[in-house]
Formats: structure tokens, sequence, C-alpha cells
């Protein structure tokens, strides 16, 4: 595994989790977050630049995704 980023935020009431990123990603990658009690994974599905849809985020983005259970915050997301 490698990281590609830290888990910085994640608002419930819409699922959303916020990423600042340290590796470029592509949409349909699957990356996978730690949550309380272990790991999940899942594909992005969308991601989000300052409310606008990409495809494609570089190192030093901080992206908006949403995502299927809650991260733990401050966690590294690989």
């Amino acid at each position: 595994m490698k990281v590609i980023g830290q888990c910085e935020g994640y608002f419930d009431k819409i699922d959303v989790a916020i990423i600042k990123l340290t590796s470029a990603i592509h949409q349909d990658d699957l990356i996978i977050f730690e949550k309380q009690g272990g790991l999940f994974q899942q594909p992005i599905s969308s991601m989000q630049i300052d409310r606008k849809e990409v495809k494609i985020a570089h190192a030093g983005d901080d992206i908006g995704m949403k995502v299927a259970m809650a991260p733990k915050v401050g966690a590294p997301v690989y």
C-alpha cells in the first residue's frame, strides 16, 4: 500500500471526506481509508476541488469525495 494523502475532515451529514493529497489520483482509482476498528476501501466515483468535479487531482490538492463510511480524521489514506 502506498500513502496518497491524509484525511483532513469528514462531513457526516453529506458523507464527504476531505483529503490532502501527497500523490496524484484519478477517478476510478481504488483507495483505502482507516476507520474506527479497521480499514475500508472504495473506488473514487467522483471527486471535487473547490466544488468543481475533476477526474484527476495532483499532490498538494485538497479534494472532497463521497465515502461509504466515516473515515478516521487525521489518518493516512492509501
